[in-house]
């Protein structure tokens, strides 16, 4: 009896930590340290809420995360959970069938009352809603303060005081605008912005949807005032060859003044130096027109081919949660989407919510607003323009090329 009983507790003791737990596979788009510190700090409390289910997450580098998503999600199975971008970039995908609607999700947890209504739109398709947006973010021309006083020059409201402003940091052997472009995207935003502030929101949307051409003079007028910038030399020599990550140092060491970017990049920028960098809003082109902005939205989705559904959904209503989304957004320089209440804010993101708030409408970005082959092919085209200018009749062919073919 006493034999048959110890058997048993030995046999007890040895199963129970081979009760596996339910693996959740996370995906995430990794773009630098800290976003990857501020992930894990939250999965790690995920798993503290719910101890019987373990997160694996799958941190990938940007660029290579985006080479291999359609693989992934064309795959048997990958993930569970997975980050990805607002708009037509996951639209591409719940249109190919790959993105589970989460509509019920919407509903049970109160999101349509918490998430704004902004942030809903990025992930609705036919009335469906297929992601969690999880952060946004404000775009601006962010500058070294001590360069700007010690010439003596102003944050820049039109685009005649910015190539004013050009000229004297040209003048005194200052580059005036850092850029990266070896991968193409930060100069997406260049066009964007030369769009919104020359020919507005809707030309911008109807070229965007294939409805607008490329040989339109108002898109030529674009490359047109590009170029501009281009045969002054006003942009980081040799910027083809740098990321945008590699072209921070030079504002760093006082090469460059000004840079065109996205909030995110902010939390790259060393303790001792934030003090020396100020934002601007894109200089106004046009008096009589609107002021629009970038706004680029960041999700959470469930694809089609996940294992643990169940788990995928609890982790979703986790990062829905108000507080888990204001430290997530505090730590990456981000804004949360949640109606209330408001986050912490530096003084970035401050300057950055008050330009959101005054703006009359806000697209998301080049790459997430057009359909994946204009998206991508056509941010290549840029980084052939800004190499050789003159070639821009037969790129305006090219981009016509690419929009019959996105949008047949």
């Amino acid at each position: 009896m006493y034999i048959r009983t110890i058997i048993a507790l030995l046999c007890l003791s040895v199963a129970l930590p081979c009760l596996a737990k339910t693996r959740l596979n996370f995906a995430l788009l990794a773009i630098n340290g800290p976003q990857r510190d501020a992930y894990h700090e939250q999965v790690k409390a995920f798993e503290q809420a719910y101890p019987d289910i373990e997160v694996n997450i799958q941190a990938v580098e940007s660029e290579q995360y985006k080479q291999n998503i359609e693989k992934w999600l064309a795959a048997d199975e990958f993930s569970d959970v997975m980050f990805w971008f607002g708009g037509e970039r996951l639209n591409w995908y719940v249109k190919k069938g790959w993105v589970l609607p989460i509509d019920d999700l919407w509903g049970t947890f109160a999101w349509y009352q918490r998430i704004t209504q902004s942030a809903q739109t990025s992930v609705t398709r036919n009335g469906r809603i297929y992601g969690l947006p999880i952060h946004y973010y404000h775009w601006g021309i962010y500058y070294n303060k001590q360069i700007f006083r010690n010439l003596g020059l102003q944050e820049p409201k039109t685009w005649e005081e910015f190539l004013a402003v050009c000229k004297v940091l040209r003048t005194h052997e200052v580059t005036p605008i850092a850029l990266g472009s070896s991968e193409a995207w930060p100069l997406a935003g260049w066009f964007d912005y030369l769009n919104l502030r020359l020919n507005g929101i809707e030309f911008h949307q109807g070229l965007t949807e294939g409805r607008e051409s490329y040989g339109d003079p108002k898109v030529l007028q674009v490359f047109a005032t590009w170029q501009e910038l281009i045969d002054q030399q006003y942009f980081l020599q040799g910027h083809e060859t740098l990321t945008w990550r590699e072209a921070l140092p030079y504002l760093y060491r006082d090469m460059a003044a000004m840079y065109l970017m996205g909030n995110f990049w902010t939390t790259q920028i060393p303790e001792t130096m934030r003090h020396k960098f100020g934002m601007f809003a894109f200089p106004s082109l046009n008096e009589e027109m609107p002021r629009y902005e970038e706004a680029p939205t960041d999700v959470l989705f469930i694809p089609s081919n996940v294992k643990n559904l169940e788990a995928a959904k609890l982790f979703m209503e986790f990062m829905s949660r108000t507080e888990v989304q204001h430290k997530l957004n505090e730590r990456l320089g981000m804004l949360s989407p949640q109606n209330i209440p408001p986050q912490k804010m530096d003084e970035f993101l401050q300057k950055g919510n008050e330009i959101l708030e005054h703006a009359q409408g806000a697209t998301q970005f080049y790459d997430r607003d057009n359909p994946k082959p204009i998206a991508t092919e056509g941010m290549k085209l840029m980084q052939r323009f800004v190499a050789e200018p003159a070639a821009l009749p037969s790129l305006i062919d090219e981009y016509e090329k690419l929009r019959f073919e996105s949008f047949k």
